[in-house]
């Protein structure tokens, strides 16, 4: 498929997706797993390979179309390729004259000894590339074609810079805190406004943003710290995130916040922007109108410390990353993490943010070595779904073949639940995105977009889906029970029932349906009760023959109802010491409990067994529904996702995701056997009960689907 092909015109890619549909996000960007190309300080094009680690990348832009990209190195190299062909073509190929002689005996001696040749700022404005490093040597190149445009000496040390006004204007920020414009003219540059003076007190300038639309230049120092801030008492003036009026050098607001070196994002042609600071690795929300920022919104996740995309169109994304790791955040920045991944080559090397291309067709990652640009695949229509035939071999009497993959999260899938047949998959992800896959006659799936969002309090551990038939069960993040007849139709936003305790909305953990009008639900109380539907009515609270409250909060019921049985499961979180429960569903009585164990990881049922995994082994309950009783223990095993293919069969999984099956072979002794092959860490599974399925959730967002032959 070519560029052309993968890439419409004004799509929504290159790491950037609108949120006009607040479910977009699970139907968003699929980056590549491997570069389009690699653009290096040698030249050299093709696959990414160990050999390529020669320049470090320090700087990097793509021009409006995609068509160009312009990549500064430490040593002062600059390179413009031309990335509309295939493979790119080498434009421009040169090292910025190191001026570091010129600044002997000044003030800025001692930086551009530590620096002088390392490019600072490479550009784009109108048909003009440009490139300057921080000893002060500046040039110009015509976009199309590399020629030399403006050779200049900055008559100061630059740290930032950003062209405008179609290549007509220029921003440099110095070491010492200052901040001009020039004119780009015929007869040479020329000294427009001193916006901010120099101060040999002051930090380096780290950020400068010309926006030509509305006449408007951003700067801010390196590592700002609120409190020096002027405007809290300290002596720093206009250092932080500050807005100005380019063409005559006012300032228009003084923004306070975050602390960090603060990049601005503009997410399009409104006002709304991000204010992204990666050293903390905050960001806010700031109104460009106004100057209002909102409290900070979200953080990147701890493993990450750069969050940046200067000027990403569309709005959809921030990017951050180091070590190796890409995390992309949904933008408003309140939705969190939309997905991660990890490179496979140049693991622990990344040393910048990535950056999206203008014309939304790549994602810009900096590495030792060069620059990596990925391409960037816009998901349209419903996630894909890849066919798969993996045999895994024989083992205690089951086949098991991996038969597909199915993509459609962009985070980390916590829970999965599967109709009877097999014939409908629905899934959760930890941003709270549910799809809902449906199996066509010919063994084709289908997703949509589930118009709920199922985020909890609790965090992703409750289980908040469940099928009773053709009904879909979803127990939402607004404290409601929505129910969904299948197969869905999109305009459907299903029927709700409200839970009500003594008539009065009640927050509930966790939902599963016995029979065609009850079901029964944990409340945070910790106590278990009858709920009827639709109505909604919490009746008979469900105790033992002592009358007492049980030993909750539960998070999640498992078992087959139509046995009349059920296991209630503390949250795990709570669970250190705490008691299984075991009901009947018929009577809505206590028939007995189980544990007291030290953590509990997964617990899955067949029958009247029940095999539990904690923190240091395998444990077989037997006589589950009249005296449970632990009759085998295997130590040293411990899965984070469990599902019994039988009454003595159960399917693991461990931290890495590769398969053990274990075996109940009677006289207190459990025999397990690895399978290795992972599809990543497994965060959740379940089995169908009447087809040879079984699904599971990965840290990636994709769900492997196991067809189970006994």
């Amino acid at each position: 498929m070519s560029d052309a092909e993968r890439f419409a015109p004004g799509s929504l890619a290159a790491l950037v997706f609108c949120l006009a549909e607040p479910f977009l996000g699970a139907q968003g960007t699929l980056v590549d797993e491997t570069p389009h190309f690699a653009l290096t300080a040698l030249g050299r094009m093709g696959a990414v390979t160990a050999g390529l680690r020669n320049e470090i990348a320090v700087a990097w832009k793509m021009n409006d179309d995609g068509s160009r990209v312009i990549v500064g190195f430490h040593g002062g190299r600059v390179m413009l390729w031309d990335t509309s062909s295939s493979p790119p073509v080498l434009l421009r190929n040169l090292l910025l004259r190191n001026r570091t002689a010129t600044w002997k005996g000044t003030r800025y001696q001692h930086w551009v000894n530590a620096l002088g040749p390392e490019v600072s700022a490479v550009g784009f404005a109108g048909k003009v590339a440009f490139a300057v490093n921080h000893s002060g040597a500046f040039r110009t190149f015509d976009e199309a074609t590399g020629n030399d445009g403006v050779t200049w000496d900055v008559p100061t040390a630059v740290t930032a810079a950003s062209l405008g006004n179609g290549g007509a204007t220029v921003a440099l920020g110095t070491p010492m805190g200052g901040i001009m414009t020039y004119a780009l003219g015929d007869s040479g540059p020329t000294l427009l406004k001193t916006i901010r003076p120099e101060d040999s007190k002051e930090h380096p300038i780290g950020v400068l943003v010309i926006h030509d639309a509305d006449d408007s230049l951003y700067s801010c120092m390196q590592d700002y710290v609120p409190s020096h801030d002027v405007a809290n008492g300290g002596e720093i003036e206009n250092g932080g995130p500050t807005l100005w009026t380019l063409s005559t050098g006012v300032r228009r607001y003084r923004f306070g916040r975050p602390r960090g070196t603060v990049e601005l994002l503009r997410g399009g042609p409104g006002s709304e922007a991000i204010l992204a600071a990666g050293g903390c690795r905050q960001f806010a929300q700031v109104d460009l109108a106004t100057g209002t920022v909102s409290d900070y919104a979200g953080e990147a996740l701890g493993m990450f410390t750069s969050v940046m995309n200067r000027d990403a169109p569309g709005g959809g994304c921030l990017v951050s990353g180091v070590g190796g790791h890409i995390a992309i955040h949904r933008l408003p920045p309140a939705s969190g993490i939309f997905s991660r991944f990890t490179l496979r080559a140049f693991r622990e090397n990344l040393i910048g943010p990535a950056a999206a291309g203008g014309a939304f067709k790549f994602a810009m990652i900096g590495l030792n070595g060069g620059v990596f640009v990925y391409g960037v695949q816009p998901r349209s229509g419903a996630p894909i779904v890849k066919p798969m035939k993996v045999k895994l071999g024989r083992h205690f009497d089951t086949t098991l073949t991996v038969t597909r993959k199915l993509i459609g999260h962009s985070n980390p899938v916590v829970e999965v639940r599967t109709s009877d047949d097999g014939a409908y998959v629905a899934t959760r992800d930890s941003n709270g995105v549910i799809l809902l896959w449906t199996r066509a006659a010919d063994g084709k799936f289908s997703a949509q977009v589930m118009p709920v969002r199922g985020t909890t309090s609790y965090g992703d551990e409750p289980a908040i889906l469940d099928f009773w038939g053709r009904t879909l069960h979803v127990l939402g993040g607004d404290a409601k029970l929505y129910l969904f007849s299948l197969p869905h139709d999109d305009q459907d936003d299903g029927n709700t029932v409200v839970p009500l305790l003594d008539g009065k909305p009640t927050r509930l953990i966790t939902f599963r349906r016995v029979a065609s009008s009850v079901g029964i639900v944990s409340a945070p109380s910790g106590k278990l009760y009858k709920i009827e539907l639709p109505s909604g009515n919490l009746s008979s609270e469900i105790a033992g023959p002592e009358q007492r409250a049980l030993n909750g909060p539960f998070g999640e019921l498992v078992g087959d109802p139509a046995c009349g049985r059920l296991v209630a499961i503390p949250l795990r979180k709570h669970s250190r010491g705490k008691k299984f429960v075991v009901l009947d569903t018929k009577s809505f009585s206590l028939l007995g409990e189980f544990g007291g164990f030290t953590t509990t990881t997964r617990l899955a049922v067949c029958g009247d067994k029940a095999f539990l995994s904690d923190r240091d082994s395998i444990r077989v309950v037997s006589h589950l529904f009249s005296d449970p009783t632990v009759t085998a223990r295997e130590p040293g095993i411990e899965s984070p996702a469990l599902v019994a293919l039988s009454d003595d069969v159960v399917l693991g999984f461990s931290k890495i995701g590769f398969l053990r099956l274990a075996k109940d072979v009677g006289s207190k002794r459990i025999r397990t056997t690895p399978i290795f092959w992972s599809a990543g860490s497994v965060r959740s599974c379940c089995r169908a009960n009447s087809a040879p399925y079984v699904f599971f959730g990965t840290s990636t967002g994709k769900v492997i689907e196991l067809t189970v032959t006994r």
